[in-house]
C-alpha cells in the first residue's frame, strides 16, 4: 500500500515556508519518493473545486505505515 501526503503549512489562507531542515530529513529519509517538482505539486494540489489551486510544497509516497508515522 502507498500513501501520498502533501506538504505545507498554511495560516489563515496564507502558506508559509516549509522548513529546510523538515525538506532535507523528508528527502534524507525517503529519496526520491520526496518531490519538490512542480509537476508533481500541481497535480497533487488541484482538484475539480471551484478553489483555486494550492499547491504544496513537497509531496511524498511514503510506503510503510512507519514512514507516515516518522
Amino acid at each position: 500500500m502507498h500513501e501520498t501526503a502533501t506538504l505545507s503549512t498554511q495560516t489563515h489562507g496564507t502558506q508559509q515556508a516549509l522548513p529546510d531542515q523538515l525538506l532535507l530529513a523528508l528527502k534524507n529519509m525517503l529519496e526520491d519518493r520526496c518531490s519538490t517538482s512542480m509537476a508533481i505539486r500541481e497535480r497533487h494540489g488541484s482538484d475539480e473545486s471551484s478553489y483555486d489551486p494550492m499547491l504544496p510544497q513537497a509531496v511524498v509516497f511514503a510506503q510503510t505505515t512507519e514512514e507516515v508515522a516518522a
